[in-house]
């Protein structure tokens, strides 16, 4: 009887642990079901205000203002789809693979200026205010600036997106340690509508987003905090959250960082910034490739520069226009990763292994879509010499030019 009873008690519990295996299955499909439902309705909201405002701008003959009203609606949406992208594909990435962080050093002022002044600019045009104040007893600090930036991103982004005109944001970064190493404490407080206390445990949740009748409804995917929190414990800090509906939020990061050793000040002026024309005038670049309108948009881009530009399809025909080229001919390599025949990398790396003097030499630029960190690493594996994400900025390009020439 014991041994009857055993089996029956064995098999109870394994019916109890597929049932619960079953709720999980249904859950997630449930998850799924919810997150495909919600990004197609958030990709179809700027694509089909895209689409009207091209349709619009081709009747407007000779307003060029409303013209202009509409290209300015393509690009703002347009702005809106890839970041919605970008994050989804980010937190795939992270959700796979462990996050690997770079150690660069910068001027923790310079770079969060810099990081903020977008927001300064859109501030001003929505009637809010936002105040940026710095204490730093070493400002030099080894830091992922990317991942630093993409964190300010995004918490700076919702604070704007959430506040009122006519109420402000504050932005507060201070130190605070022994010796090298430093905590750096970043605040980002806005007196915008506030969490509920019934989100607030699911704030940092992937795909988690807050729906409360009155509010704006706004695109995104849920994904933005989730990869903060995400980024902020791979950089061994942490982040709390303090909020109250219709009185605001706060924000509250506090990341160690090494101190960058006190060098001796360089008196060497800060060379002046070139136009991306006063960069690419005259040079003679080959851009690689496969998608023909990419391929176009670009043409026109660089050649609106004053730059002459070979086209090349495919990593293959990359690499016989550069080896049928005389040596010297070409002044930069714009190339895609992923193309049919030979990929980007492939091509990069074949043109490094000829034997000619410019095969070394030649600066090649990866501009792809792909701008992850492992993506990043692999063009530099393949002898590139810098890596930007498409569409083309040229601003971005000539920036990269100049530092290689340097």
């Amino acid at each position: 009887f014991r041994l009857v009873d055993q089996d029956k008690s064995s098999q109870l519990q394994h019916l109890r642990m597929l049932e619960e295996a079953l709720d999980d299955v249904r859950e997630s499909e449930a998850s799924q079901e919810k997150f495909f439902s919600q990004m197609s309705h958030d990709m179809r909201t700027p694509l089909s205000v895209i689409m009207a405002s091209v349709e619009l701008a081709r009747q407007q003959e000779g307003d060029w203002a409303r013209t202009d009203d509409y290209l300015r609606k393509i690009q703002v949406s347009a702005d809106q789809l890839m970041k919605l992208i970008n994050s989804i594909l980010e937190m795939s990435r992270m959700e796979k693979t462990e996050l690997i962080l770079s150690n660069d050093p910068c001027d923790l002022r310079e770079m969060v200026s810099e990081c903020l002044s977008p927001f300064q600019a859109q501030a001003d045009l929505q009637h809010k205010t936002l105040d940026v104040t710095f204490d730093l007893r070493h400002p030099r600090v080894y830091v992922d600036t990317f991942r630093l930036q993409q964190i300010l991103n995004n918490l700076v982004s919702n604070a704007m997106k959430f506040t009122r005109e006519g109420d402000s944001v504050r932005v507060e970064v201070t130190q605070s340690g022994w010796q090298e190493e430093e905590i750096c404490r970043i605040v980002v407080q806005d007196t915008g509508v506030g969490i509920s206390p019934e989100f607030l445990p699911q704030l940092f949740t992937p795909y988690a987003r807050e729906n409360r009748f009155g509010t704006q409804t706004v695109i995104g995917t849920g994904l933005g905090m989730a990869i903060v929190k995400t980024i902020v414990t791979r950089m061994k800090g942490q982040i709390q959250v303090e909020s109250t509906p219709d009185v605001g939020t706060t924000f509250t990061l506090t990341i160690p960082m090494e101190s960058v050793p006190e060098q001796p000040v360089q008196t060497e002026a800060e060379p002046e910034k070139r136009s991306p024309a006063e960069v690419l005038g005259g040079k003679r670049v080959l851009l690689a490739e496969d998608y023909e309108m990419n391929l176009e948009i670009g043409t026109e881009l660089l050649k609106l520069c004053g730059a002459e530009v070979t086209q090349a399809r495919d990593g293959q025909e990359a690499v016989g226009l550069f080896q049928e080229s005389e040596p010297g001919w070409f002044d930069v390599i714009l190339m895609d990763m992923n193309m049919p025949a030979m990929d980007g990398c492939a091509a990069a790396a074949a043109i490094r292994a000829m034997d000619r003097e410019d095969a070394a030499t030649v600066p090649i630029i990866a501009v792809t879509a792909n701008a992850f960190s492992e993506d990043m690493v692999a063009t530099a594996r393949a002898g590139m010499n810098a890596h930007i994400t498409k569409p083309i900025d040229l601003q971005e390009l000539a920036g990269r030019l100049e530092q290689l020439k340097r």
